[in-house]
């Protein structure tokens, strides 16, 4: 039998939530009590930074600052450009002993209470979800680059940086990486007219044999197969309630389409510069 966790909340325990969460009430009040506790006692230069260089005001009351309002009721953009705000002022007043603590106590904090945010080194908040993800965005970006693929590298970025909001827009994101997948396809095969399963067939499929010899080529056959049910199931996504934006899909599976995608479009480049490069 596994052993339990020891001297642990019940919530974090047992209540952990099935995917990770975008706010909650407890990191709120976790992040202002050790804020006011240790590092605006420490340093009151603070809310003066965070007007000047991110033009986030601090609530005030009669006679201080009101930092229970601040961090518990104000919208989640601002709470997360704050934490990394808080950090830079820190900095810049030499104290980067607070600095350390504060971003350690967020990290933390992100972590027991199961939220979809992580920190870099200086303290920028980023999803969770997109350590792996980020790596083949820039690989599919550095793809993309050159003239030719233009029009795909503007749809591909329109679509990723949908995400980058507080509140991820998937609906963007999702159909801005199909029109650049649509875009390189359509670049590769002038004589198709849209992506789908049809047209992956009749064009892509009969190119696999001179491209790939023996038993190389059912492993490729397997990835044009793999290709064809991704275009049908975003085609079908995409019309199925009749509207020009559908429904957002949930971040998970919105990042596993992207990342598809992405593997895809970096898939397809390197055929289309091997017959350029044969031409």
């Amino acid at each position: 039998m596994a052993e339990l966790p020891i001297g642990q909340p019940f919530s974090r325990v047992y209540l952990r939530p099935d995917r990770p969460l975008p706010d909650s009430p407890r990191f709120r009040k976790r992040l202002s009590a050790f804020f006011y506790a240790e590092v605006y006692r420490t340093n009151s230069h603070i809310p003066n930074y965070l007007e000047l260089e991110y033009g986030i005001s601090v609530p005030m009351g009669a006679t201080s600052y009101v930092w229970s309002r601040f961090f518990e009721s104000y919208p989640l953009d601002i709470i997360l450009d704050s934490i990394t705000g808080i950090y830079a002022c820190c900095l810049e007043q030499r104290l980067g002993t607070v600095a350390k603590l504060w971003s350690d106590f967020v990290t933390r904090v992100f972590s027991e209470e199961g939220l979809r945010y992580r920190l870099d080194v200086a303290a920028g908040v980023h999803f969770r979800e997109d350590e792996d993800f980020e790596s083949s965005r820039a690989a599919t970006i550095a793809g993309l680059g050159g003239a030719r693929y233009a029009e795909a590298l503007a749809a591909y970025e329109r679509g990723v940086e949908a995400l980058d909001g507080a509140e991820p827009d998937t609906a963007s994101a999702v159909r801005g990486v199909f029109e650049a997948v649509e875009s390189l396809f359509k670049l590769m095969f002038d004589k198709a007219k849209r992506l789908g399963s049809a047209e992956i067939e009749r064009l892509l499929r009969p190119t696999i044999p001179a491209r790939y010899p023996g038993r190389a080529a059912d492993l490729a056959n397997m990835r044009v197969t793999s290709f064809a049910r991704w275009a049908d199931g975003v085609q079908s996504w995409r019309h199925a309630e009749g509207v020009e934006q559908p429904s957002p899909l949930p971040l998970e599976l919105a990042l596993e389409v992207i990342s598809s995608g992405s593997a895809t479009m970096r898939w397809l480049i390197s055929l289309d510069q091997a017959d350029r490069g044969n031409s």
